[in-house]
């Protein structure tokens, strides 16, 4: 059973909308310099919110399908949440298969190789690895909890 506390949560704001649906999201945080005054605006979501928003903050835009039957316009927030299990099974898949597939790969290239093998298969392995984690389409759509409409 999931409760609220094994999710990660952020606010999103749709910058727009495409004709097949999906949402430009802006996901930039906005609060970041309030966290040390004591104020982080997360409206009592915890420090987990910014964690999320950082992690989702890499892309310039956020391109996603959202399961939303209510009609939404630019300039609405979302409350956006995720699994941490989700989570942590994407940050590993990110960052731990490269670093496996480096270690393995200099393994490898010491054994053929000596020193410069170990280099060059260490590399091509990471940079492979990475290529790999890139092309991989992942299932991780997160939730929309709340809709904060936009006035003009």
């Amino acid at each position: 059973m999931q409760t609220d506390l094994d999710e990660v949560k952020t606010w999103a704001i749709v910058r727009a909308i495409q004709p097949d649906g999906q949402l430009l999201l802006d996901v930039s945080d906005q609060s970041a310099s309030a966290c040390h005054s004591g104020g982080c605006g997360a409206g009592g979501l915890g420090c987990q919110t910014n964690a999320f928003a950082h992690l989702l903050k890499r892309a310039p835009a956020l391109k996603l399908k959202l399961p939303i039957t209510e009609a939404l316009s630019e300039g609405d927030r979302l409350l956006l949440s995720l699994s941490q299990r989700v989570l942590i099974r994407l940050s590993l898949l990110a960052y731990g298969l490269p670093l496996v597939a480096l270690l393995l790969g200099m393994g490898l290239g010491q054994v053929l190789a000596d020193d410069l093998g170990a280099l060059l298969f260490g590399v091509g392995s990471l940079l492979s690895s990475w290529y790999m984690v890139g092309k991989l389409t992942l299932s991780c759509t997160p939730s929309v909890h709340e809709i904060n409409r936009f006035t003009h």
